[in-house]
């Protein structure tokens, strides 16, 4: 999730069988911590129960996607 939000998403991709196409734009304007809230409310909201997204997980994501 941390690298759709950095990165952006297109075309065609396939969830539980069912096909989805679209475009989500890079976020990577935004700060880790804005980030990572938005990530944590995803993953904690909609019926989802997953542990919190961190800032810092974030800024690691950030730094391996520049490498």
């Amino acid at each position: 999730m941390i690298s759709i939000l950095l990165n952006g998403l297109s075309g065609e991709i396939k969830v539980n069988g069912d096909a989805y196409s679209g475009e989500m734009p890079l976020m990577a304007i935004l700060k880790d911590g804005e980030i990572a809230a938005v990530l944590t409310y995803v993953r904690n909201n909609f019926g989802n129960k997953a542990s919190a997204v961190t800032a810092d997980d974030v800024k690691k994501a950030r730094s391996a996607n520049k490498k």
